[in-house]
């Protein structure tokens, strides 16, 4: 009976300890379904997002469905989404950064089938991962469960993303610790952090292949490259402490390319199958393939040109021709022919004056042939006695030996250095190319979409496509040597730099061939890497602080440093000349304010710009001589009226005749026969001097005028008064007409007189 009774009062005890310990538990559930959602919610909203996703989707009846009712509660100040599990087969790729939240049960026989679920809608292509977050709120979830929930999420590539399993244990993982993928619980408050810092010599994997300018192989692919991507490659695996495992595109296509079937090529297909996490070959990516990788950020573009034979040189007589433009040649002929009329014009004017003496060669034809002869340098035989119109000849002379100066220098310049013919930099004039253009077939691709259907038709008919793998090396040098430079390519900017010193013709002293300075198409030069990639947050810092620092840029110089065998000078100055940025442009090249622009000034035509000098000195001893010859042409006018009215002379020579011998001609008239005859000579002398004073006649062509006017000089130098004024007229032409004055008014006071 005793023994029953015990029995009794321990079964009491253990049913009320079991009731006291649901009732316990029943509480602590409670309490941790509410701090389960406030501290996710904690988290969430210290960390701004655009958007706050909650994936819902547990039973009613599981004992998760509170948190999952709690977390509803405790997001709804945030901008939240609510999304229903079983409706979502894939999440979709935001352009924006988001949170989401999931609600998980512990019951082993739900939690394998949920975290399954939860798994495979999370997409491993999310681009730009690093601005993506995920919380998970799993009530004392063990450690194995934990290990299989974020093993899981690491194969879908995600790095944020903790798991909530009470008030004071949250857990996330790393993937690349010294031993391995492990569990790590957090205890800094430190939710989301770099995960890439160290990759503990883990293997990252890159697709590269040879580039000759900026993928250098070392002794063996596998050990790295040389040049501007495989110096970022190699530094950025020293960088993550990782080892770099370079491949190879097993089919040589190099870059890639789209295939009709929506098949891919090159580093593409590795990148696209998961076979390589990056690519370090600079390219610019086709929209085709750009839906399917993802890119660094590009801090250059990548222009592809036309590079095109060089003109050729121009025929040696077009020299004379070349060396002023056809503007100045014509303003030069006008010139010429202005002036001549001028000339002539004032010479005429100059010759009505009573006293002026023709001009030797005063002909039309005459003064042309005379301007053409001191043009090129020839003296004056015989000119002018007029001083403005021999200041006019002055200023003729002076411009003709400025401008026959400068054209024989110029001639000089050109036999030292040729001129060659226009050269081909516009599109529009590829109907003039007679070559064949030879190019990848990924840049005809490329390009056919950027041209016009003119364009791309000029260029199709000529096109030469070869495979992706000559993009390696520069085909373009050996192409050229075989077709005795005779072919046209489609390079990339610093491609065609290269070629331009590979090919420089030292004996000319320029390159064989030329880049046409319209560009075919401008894209952004960049490195792509697997959709989707955890790293790209990593190799964006990196090369962000690679640029900013100048080492790109550096590295690009030294890969286009000419190191040929057949170095000189003349190579070395055409190499300092072209512009030294990665972005090609050849407008830098030849434009005259850039480097090297004293040697490109060397090729100049004159044109009225530099000879304006000489047109000035000219116009300035037109105006002059015109001038001159105005106040020259008033002045003697004005003299000859008034001595022909009221000769000076002749007043002082009349007092002189009271005692001369024709006082006694009234009373002697012996010969009345010669005296008719001496009129007649008299008659004969008025009529000469009248047609020379009058300009009609030239002075020297009256024989007998010269000597009655040399007797009546040598008459009247007798007489002091008068021999002072002759001795005041020193010009020949003013003594000339002072005697034929003075002798017709003296002549015709005779015949008043009636002494004839």
């Amino acid at each position: 009976m005793l023994y029953l009774k015990v029995v009794i009062i321990l079964f009491n005890y253990r049913i009320n300890s079991l009731a006291f310990g649901y009732w316990t538990a029943g509480i602590q559930t409670e309490a941790t379904n509410a701090l389960l959602p406030q501290k996710a919610c904690q988290i969430a909203a210290a960390h701004d997002s655009y958007v706050y996703i909650i994936y819902t989707g547990v039973e009613r009846n599981n004992s998760a469905f509170a948190l999952e009712i709690n977390l509803l509660k405790c997001m709804a100040t945030l901008p939240t989404h609510i999304m229903e599990l079983r409706s979502v087969t894939k999440e979709r790729e935001h352009t924006y950064n988001s949170f989401s939240l999931f609600v998980l049960s512990a019951r082993p026989e739900e939690s394998t089938a949920y975290v399954r679920r939860i798994t495979n809608i999370m997409n491993e292509k999310q681009k730009r991962k690093h601005v993506h977050k995920y919380i998970f709120l799993w009530r004392d979830a063990s450690l194995e469960q934990l290990r299989e929930l974020l093993s899981a999420v690491w194969q879908r590539k995600i790095l944020n993303a903790i798991v909530i399993t009470g008030e004071r244990h949250i857990y996330t993982f790393e993937p690349y610790a010294e031993p391995g993928f492990i569990i790590k619980r957090i205890t800094d408050n430190r939710y989301f952090y770099d995960k890439l810092r160290n990759l503990h010599k883990q293997q990252l994997r890159i697709t590269m292949f040879k580039d000759f300018l900026r993928a250098i192989p070392m002794s063996r692919a596998e050990l790295g490259y040389t040049g501007v991507d495989g110096l970022f490659a190699g530094n950025v695996a020293a960088y993550l402490n990782a080892t770099a495992n370079y491949t190879q595109p097993a089919d040589n296509e190099n870059y890639g390319s789209c295939l009709p079937n929506g098949s891919f090529t090159g580093v593409l297909r590795d990148l696209i199958s998961g076979t390589a996490d990056v690519s370090f070959n600079a390219r610019f990516t086709l929209p085709c393939a750009a839906a399917h990788v993802e890119m660094l950020y590009p801090y250059f573009k990548r222009k592809l040109y036309l590079v095109v034979p060089a003109a050729k040189m121009q025929p040696e007589y077009l020299i004379f021709i070349k060396a002023f433009t056809c503007t100045l040649w014509l303003l030069l002929s006008l010139n010429f022919f202005a002036v001549t009329a001028i000339f002539v014009l004032l010479n005429r004017w100059a010759e009505r004056l009573p006293h002026a003496v023709k001009m030797k060669h005063g002909r039309w034809y005459e003064v042309f042939e005379m301007f053409v002869k001191t043009h090129l340098g020839e003296p004056v035989a015989g000119f002018s006695r007029i001083s403005s119109l021999r200041q006019y000849l002055i200023a003729w002379i002076c411009f003709s030996y400025i401008l026959t100066t400068i054209y024989f220098g110029k001639l000089e310049s050109s036999f030292v250095h040729p001129e060659y013919e226009a050269e081909l930099d516009s599109l529009d004039e590829l109907h003039k190319l007679d070559v064949p253009i030879f190019g990848v077939h990924s840049l005809f691709t490329t390009v056919q979409s950027a041209l016009s259907v003119a364009h791309w038709g000029e260029i199709e008919k000529r096109a030469v496509s070869l495979p992706l793998y000559f993009s390696s090396f520069l085909f373009a040098v050996p192409v050229s040597v075989r077709r005795d430079w005779r072919a046209a390519f489609v390079l990339r900017g610093e491609t065609a730099k290269d070629f331009l010193i590979k090919t420089y013709d030292v004996e000319r002293r320029r390159p064989r061939f030329h880049v046409v300075k319209e560009y075919l198409r401008s894209m952004p030069q960049e490195y792509i890497l697997q959709k989707g990639s955890p790293f790209r947050y990593k190799f964006q810092q990196y090369q962000a602080r690679i640029f900013e620092s100048g080492l790109l840029e550096h590295w690009s110089i030294k890969d286009l440093y000419y190191t040929g065998g057949t170095t000189s000078h003349e190579v070395e100055e055409f190499y300092e000349d072209l512009p030294s940025d990665t972005d090609f442009d050849l407008t830098e090249f030849t434009d005259n304010e850039g480097v090297g622009a004293d040697r490109k000034k060397k090729r100049i035509v004159l044109n009225l710009d530099i000879l304006q000098g000489a047109f000035w000195l000219w116009c300035f001893g037109i105006v002059f001589s015109v001038i001159g010859f105005g106040v020259e042409y008033t002045y003697w006018c004005n003299y000859m009226l008034r001595e022909i009215t009221s000769p000076s002379a002749y007043n002082s020579f009349a007092s002189h005749r009271n005692s001369g011998p024709c006082d006694l001609c009234e009373n002697y008239d012996p010969y009345a026969h010669a005296k008719e005859s001496l009129r007649q000579d008299v008659a004969a002398l008025l009529e000469a001097i009248q047609g020379e004073l009058s300009g009609y006649v030239e002075s020297g062509c009256n024989k007998y005028l010269e000597s009655e006017l040399l007797r009546y000089k040598n008459f009247i130098m007798n007489f002091s008064s008068i021999a002072c004024v002759l001795n005041n007229l020193k010009s020949q032409p003013a003594l000339r007409s002072f005697l034929l004055i003075n002798l017709q008014n003296d002549l015709i006071k005779l015949i008043s007189d009636g002494c004839i």
